[in-house]
């Protein structure tokens, strides 16, 4: 079944969203839009969103990206999603590289693996 992904934005947007609710939209390969009450990530959108689907992100805490395969990461789209939104970007070491020329350093972080739970507040 094919969906309309601006509509699908739209809705996950006007969900009025509890402290222990989550909300998510896959977007195709690897995406996907999560929302909880108070933060929005967006996980490895790859080119998984057109120009108009970007435009309908109301609000986006966080880019990750995961590593630097195609239907992961696109460096165009990336700063396309960036300029749109200004979220803080997690990036593999590859993509960070592509990316450190164009992003304020306030807003990137280069990710490192991590084989234990690094920070798990309430817990």
């Amino acid at each position: 079944m094919k969906y309309n992904k601006v509509e699908a934005i739209n809705a996950l947007f006007s969900f009025k969203l509890r402290d222990s609710d989550l909300v998510f939209l896959f977007l195709g390969y690897s995406g996907i839009l999560l929302r909880s009450k108070d933060v929005t990530i967006l996980i490895d959108p790859g080119k998984g969103l057109t120009h108009t689907e970007v435009s309908a992100i109301k609000h986006l805490d966080l880019l990750l990206f995961t590593h630097n395969h195609w239907d992961h990461f696109k460096k165009d789209h990336a700063l396309e999603i960036f300029k749109q939104t200004r979220p803080h970007i997690v990036a593999d070491v590859v993509s960070s590289e592509e990316l450190k020329a164009y992003i304020p350093p306030r807003n990137a972080n280069k990710s490192r693996p991590c084989l234990k739970v690094c920070n798990t507040p309430n817990r």
